[in-house]
């Protein structure tokens, strides 16, 4: 079922909703992803902070909202420096890592507490470099409420998880045999999994939503954890029913038969190969299925945060079609991988264009009365450190 989102606004009429469109094409773009990769080859990875606001420039002016589009206000030395300081952080990291690995854990865990500082800082500078008619965005989230919901929540969501589990696992090893114990305990443990990630997402992109600004007017969500309760448990049903499936086609087409097992344990250098090959089938089987279960996940999501937040008297509506965004990401998979990555532009393009143009604004643009600063100048060390060690952070 999907999730029940904020229904339109009776009082508004048809003209007041306002859906956002994309004009960008994949030709375009590949003139400008191509030079980008190139460039950054020639000059060894400098271009690549111009190349990354050529790109950030080109989807936001293509992106418009009742026919005004967006901006991107990002210099390329506010990137370079950034990435300069990130990648000579991550090259001392593996230098010391190689030399000393206990003291390369030991700061590794140091910078781990700093994650949610990182965390602000970069949802502060990439909401201060977009603009729309003349207004930035901002974010004000507090360090304090980061710590909260990135590292407090979680901490007591694990403790939940260990505590439950191996409690109902005593007791029932108390009175039953070690096998019915850990079968009960298993299946406690998961189902407070299950309910501590609904708990924690929510909290998440609650305080994310809350703290965006546009200009002088504050972002609202209503972010309820019951949603991502039933998001959970439907891509949980979703995986077992995808991986009955796939186990039974595998199990039809001879794939798991105790004969091809059996030939493939004494079919000497053939079953090497057998073996291989029963293993990267397996592999990339089970990786659809984890693309297919995530993708599903995230339209969910995207869908019911984005429909639950208000900015002032302007309601958010966002309607994409779940499967549809499923069958889009793998699509797209499938044509990176045919292409050897040369359909990038094209997959990027149709991504940005499906995921906005099912977004919509409800309410009268033209009677906001919207102030703000024009943009303000920062270095995007945060944004930088963040991509260098792989941290993602965002609402959706």
């Amino acid at each position: 079922m999907e999730p029940q989102v904020t229904n339109y606004d009776a009082t508004l009429t048809p003209s007041s909703t306002h859906g956002f469109r994309f004009k960008g094409t994949g030709k375009e773009y590949f003139g400008i992803w191509i030079v980008n990769v190139l460039l950054s080859i020639i000059t060894l990875g400098i271009y690549s902070a111009w190349a990354k606001v050529r790109s950030k420039r080109y989807f936001y002016g293509n992106t418009q909202l009742a026919g005004d589009h967006f901006e991107y206000l990002a210099t390329p030395m506010q990137i370079l420096i950034g990435r300069i300081i990130a990648v000579a952080a991550l090259a001392c990291w593996s230098l010391l890592n190689n030399l000393q690995p206990v003291v390369a854990g030991v700061v590794a865990l140091i910078f781990a507490c700093f994650i949610p500082v990182l965390a602000v800082r970069n949802l502060r500078f990439d909401a201060r470099v977009s603009r729309f008619r003349n207004v930035c965005f901002d974010f004000q989230g507090s360090y304090a409420g980061a710590y909260k919901v990135m590292f407090f929540y979680p901490l007591l969501g694990y403790l939940a998880v260990a505590l439950v589990g191996g409690a109902v696992g005593m007791l029932s090893y108390a009175g039953a045999n070690p096998i019915l114990a850990i079968v009960l305990g298993s299946i406690a443990g998961l189902a407070t999994m299950v309910w501590a990630y609904a708990w924690v997402t929510a909290a998440l992109h609650r305080y994310i939503m809350n703290n965006y600004w546009y200009g002088n007017q504050a972002f609202s969500a209503e972010i309820q954890q019951g949603q991502f309760l039933r998001i959970a448990l439907a891509a949980a049903l979703v995986f077992v029913v995808l991986a009955a499936v796939l186990l039974a086609v595998l199990g039809v087409t001879g794939v798991f038969s105790l004969s091809s097992l059996s030939s493939l344990t004494t079919g000497g250098a053939e079953s090497g190969a057998g073996i291989y090959t029963l293993m990267i089938v397996c592999y990339v089987a089970f990786a659809l299925v984890g693309v297919i279960i995530s993708s599903y996940s995230r339209a969910r999501v995207h869908n019911y945060v984005l429909s639950q937040t208000r900015v002032a008297d302007l309601v958010l509506s966002s309607r994409m079609p779940v499967w549809g965004f499923v069958g889009l990401v793998l699509t797209n998979v499938l044509l990176t991988v045919c292409t050897l990555g040369l359909a990038y532009p094209w997959v990027r393009v149709r991504s940005v264009r499906y995921v906005s143009e099912a977004l919509a604004v409800q309410g009268d643009l033209s009677l906001q009365q919207v102030h703000g600063s024009a943009g303000q100048g920062q270095v995007a060390i945060a944004d930088e450190l963040s991509n260098a060690f792989n941290i993602e952070v965002g609402a959706f």
